[in-house]
């Protein structure tokens, strides 16, 4: 469920095979999942471009930008909405959802930033999913992967995303776990823009080394 124009929906969510609840952060892994994908110049907390492009993607705004190769008619095919929107970023040194999933990720290489929705899980693959007729947008398969997650509440504001970044890592660092892919940190962000900040979810999360799950973990 996430909260969106301000009131509770059943939203898809990327679907979690174990979680793991340590001190400061949850263990999940994740399984296998598709996005559509783009970079946009810019800073990653003002991702609006990268949005919009992937926004028009999945028919969020109208008549949706893509197409299905077999089809008999030119009309694209609109994809539900999903969260998280998940945002990273790459190479500047900072921290990082065919219906919309959430989350939508983002993610910045410089002064650029790659933003992702996850794509719902009726696709399974990749020559399933209608073609996007936007050349900036692309179409990803996400492995299964072991991420470490920090949720926090309120407004995903720069100065919030680095703390709460911070508590992550020094949490990780204190339990000996290795974080994966030089520790790039991505933002997750479950509302749309017009939900109230005390109803807002938003989380912090690193792909880590796959450790062997303990009698601690849920399924």
């Amino acid at each position: 469920m996430g909260v969106f124009l301000g009131k509770p929906v059943m939203i898809e969510t990327p679907l979690v095979t174990a979680t793991k609840v340590c001190k400061d952060y949850e263990m999940r892994t994740y399984a296998p999942a598709l996005a559509a994908t783009t970079v946009c110049s810019g800073d990653m907390m003002q991702g609006s471009e990268g949005f919009r492009q992937l926004a028009r993607y999945i028919g969020a705004f109208g008549t949706p930008a893509n197409r299905k190769e077999a089809a008999q008619t030119t009309e694209g095919e609109k994809i539900a909405m999903t969260a998280p929107v998940v945002t990273a970023q790459q190479g500047g040194g900072g921290a990082e959802k065919i219906a919309m999933t959430a989350p939508v990720t983002t993610s910045q290489e410089g002064l650029s930033y790659k933003m992702a929705f996850i794509l719902p899980s009726k696709y399974k693959s990749i020559e399933e999913l209608p073609k996007p007729t936007d050349e900036r947008v692309s179409l990803e398969r996400l492995p299964s992967r072991v991420l470490a997650v920090r949720r926090f509440g309120g407004y995903a504001r720069k100065d919030d995303v680095a703390k709460q970044t911070k508590i992550l890592l020094d949490a990780l660092a204190r339990d000996d776990v290795t974080v994966c892919d030089g520790g790039q940190v991505e933002l997750a962000r479950y509302n749309d823009p017009f939900t109230p900040w005390f109803l807002r979810t938003n989380e912090v999360w690193t792909q880590v080394q796959n450790q062997q799950e303990d009698d601690d973990t849920v399924h």
